[in-house]
């Protein structure tokens, strides 16, 4: 018998995936659990792109060994579950980071909340402007610009400790003299 050229096989592997394609589509319902329906048809494309991305004795082996579902089956179990993975950062984390919309909450313009939170937030303006030149600098960068502590520290070469309990101090101070505003 003669050996099979690269174009045999490919055409004998692309058979293989699509009498096998039924399954993987069940097994990556078992993979992702009560997340199948966001995730399932995503995470098969990911291993199949994985699959055929091996070199193509690689997928032969694989083939002859009769392995190609469990093959498969097994990247997209690591990709789902890994939180480095290809899967994650492209289809998982944009799902977590993004809120959900609900038909009956009202989302206000920030008019509205300026309107409501009115004195709230005069109180707090007031107190912020009270505070020192140290103090004030914090507020600013980590409450307001919502800077990490790592920059901060690396800005104005400041311990993590001692920023952090100054920030608490702070923000709990400045609690404290708007309480009144909060009871209304």
């Amino acid at each position: 018998m003669s050996e099979l050229t690269d174009e045999e096989k490919k055409i004998i592997l692309a058979k293989e995936l699509t009498k096998i394609y039924p399954q993987l589509q069940i097994n990556m319902t078992k993979v992702c659990g009560y997340n199948a329906p966001l995730w399932a048809d995503d995470l098969l494309v990911v291993g199949l792109e994985y699959w055929l991305a091996k070199p193509l004795e690689q997928q032969w082996k694989t083939h002859l060994d009769g392995k190609i579902e469990n093959f498969i089956t097994y990247i997209c179990s690591v990709q789902v579950r890994s939180g480095g993975s290809r899967f994650y950062t492209q289809y998982r984390k944009p799902s977590i980071q993004s809120r959900e919309l609900f038909d009956n909450y009202k989302y206000v313009a920030d008019e509205d909340i300026e309107e409501e939170y009115g004195l709230v937030i005069d109180c707090m303006k007031k107190q912020i402007e009270l505070l020192n030149p140290y103090e004030k600098m914090l507020i600013e960068e980590k409450i307001i610009q919502g800077r990490s502590y790592a920059y901060i520290n690396q800005k104005y070469n400041i311990h993590n400790g001692h920023l952090l309990r100054d920030i608490k101090r702070i923000v709990k101070q400045i609690r404290t003299k708007c309480k009144h505003c909060f009871d209304l």
